[in-house]
């Protein structure tokens, strides 16, 4: 069983820390959602995924809470739609915030909503941000490259 973990503790309320879990129990971060198989966890997946970058800073709530739902929803359709018709090739939230004229923050906050929502998916091969860095290349979900 795949969980979730989120403050070093599974969403679905698993008791104690994987260090002490069955060896069958298995963990990942929210990034990685769509590999997550327990029940519960999933269930319990609809938050704000970027308060485990942010820990509930307040600017951040604030943020998330100042965009209303409508807004957030047509981004992140406009996002997935985007990325569905880049087929196997995908796109990196870089690519994606210059493509559509996002911010880093709106842009990355939709594509962490989609990973976790399992429309989009993080595939193996890694892209190069325009500073030179590692980035990941995400597609719609079920397009095998």
């Amino acid at each position: 069983m795949i969980h979730l973990l989120q403050s070093g503790r599974a969403l679905c309320g698993m008791p104690e820390v994987p260090a002490n879990w069955p060896e069958d129990h298995k963990w990942v971060d929210v990034l990685m959602i769509d590999r997550v198989t327990c029940p519960g966890c999933r269930a319990n997946a609809r938050i704000d995924v970027c308060a485990v970058r942010h820990g509930g800073a307040d600017t951040s709530v604030e943020a998330q809470n100042s965009t209303a739902p409508a807004t957030r929803d047509t981004i992140r359709n406009a996002i997935f739609e985007f990325i569905r018709v880049q087929g196997h090739y995908g796109a990196t939230c870089e690519v994606v915030e210059h493509s559509m004229s996002l911010s880093h923050q709106s842009c990355s906050a939709r594509i962490s909503e989609l990973v976790r929502d399992g429309r989009i998916e993080i595939i193996e091969a890694r892209s190069r941000t325009k500073t030179g860095r590692s980035c990941r290349i995400y597609v719609a979900k079920g397009v095998k490259p």
